[in-house]
């Protein structure tokens, strides 16, 4: 089959898409906006995954000898469930990457974090404290919960996942 080049034509364009949905995902959490951070949480997820077909299509070498790169990267695993469960309503886990590779996100969730004004140090806010004269900021956090009971903040899903591939890359001369 050949490939539909309208849009993208190498992984290596595929993997600039991720970097830029990883970088769209970083700031809604920064800026707090919970419904631009859904939908950047979808595009990341789906893109650097779906990197892999491009892969093998590029290089259909890789795609029958090599080493499956979900066994070897969790953050490229967990955005591979984390685009399967966004996409589809079931996730059947005894076909297609689940049946050599089974999940391994357990949950997303959500979870608030105080903060404290940039402009208010720890001995003042110690004092307001003590006096009742501030009360932290909440701000909520995005994080993946794993199967291997590490929970992983969604930047640090975006750096590792980016960074997978292109160790991935380098090791395999895509280009």
């Amino acid at each position: 089959m050949k490939l539909l080049h309208a849009i993208y034509s190498s992984p290596i364009e595929l993997l600039r898409k991720a970097e830029e949905d990883g970088a769209k995902l970083v700031d809604a959490v920064q800026q707090q906006d919970k419904v631009k951070a859904r939908a950047a949480l979808f595009n990341f997820a789906v893109t650097t995954y779906h990197v892999w077909d491009w892969v093998k299509a590029s290089r259909p070498d890789l795609a029958r000898k090599g080493k499956h790169p979900l066994a070897t990267y969790v953050s490229l695993a967990a955005c591979r469930d984390l685009a399967n469960a966004s996409k589809h309503a079931i996730i059947t886990v005894t076909r297609g990457p689940y049946k050599k590779h089974p999940p391994i996100v357990q949950d997303v969730a959500v979870s608030a974090v105080a903060s404290w004004p940039p402009d208010v140090s720890h001995d003042t806010t110690v004092a307001y404290m003590l006096v009742g004269q501030q009360t932290p900021a909440t701000r909520w956090r995005l994080k993946i919960q794993l199967a291997t009971g590490r929970r992983l903040a969604i930047e640090d899903l975006v750096s590792e996942a980016l960074a997978a591939w292109k160790d991935y890359f380098g090791k395999h001369s895509i280009a």
